[in-house]
């Protein structure tokens, strides 16, 4: 499997349970169509089992870059739903045996930037790629019905920040 087939991908978004900003049509409005691409890869039988969608932007006087959009909170490496349910080592050697071949599909680039989804657990492939990260921490408030008893459990530095 190649990269850019875009059919393909938005075939795949609805087997991975890809969210819908990184779906082919959010992409298309976030940056337009001719300025994204997907990285693809298959199992021994065709099935596609990961994709790595990125946003290609021309940086004055160097190669192009692959940046993080504006209103898309993150994109990342997409897995095929079995994924996740598998065991860690199956995940790991999942990990190792495809990322580098959708790195390998990038486009020529000088720079990449991307936030990658909070449930991404392995970056290692990355790494090993040369790639560097920068590990931000980020909280999700599910229940949002009682502001006041939400914010007293909150410690003292929390609230300072706020």
């Amino acid at each position: 499997m190649g990269s850019g087939d875009k059919a393909a991908y938005a075939e795949f978004c609805e087997q991975a349970a890809v969210p819908d900003y990184n779906r082919p049509w959010w992409l298309d409005a976030d940056c337009g169509p001719d300025n994204w691409g997907v990285a693809l890869a298959a199992d021994k039988k065709g099935s596609l089992v990961a994709a790595l969608p990125y946003f290609k932007h021309r940086l004055k006087g160097m190669l192009p870059a692959l940046l993080q959009l504006q209103l898309t909170p993150y994109m990342g490496i997409w897995r095929h739903a079995a994924y996740h349910s598998g065991t860690a080592a199956d995940r790991f050697t999942f990990d190792r045996k495809y990322i580098p071949e959708l790195l390998r599909q990038l486009p020529p680039h000088r720079l990449m930037i991307q936030k990658l989804h909070p449930g991404t657990d392995n970056w290692m492939p990355l790494l090993w790629a040369g790639f560097q990260q920068q590990l931000r921490y980020h909280f999700i408030v599910r229940d949002l019905s009682d502001e006041a008893a939400l914010y007293r459990r909150f410690n003292r530095s929390v609230k300072y920040s706020i």
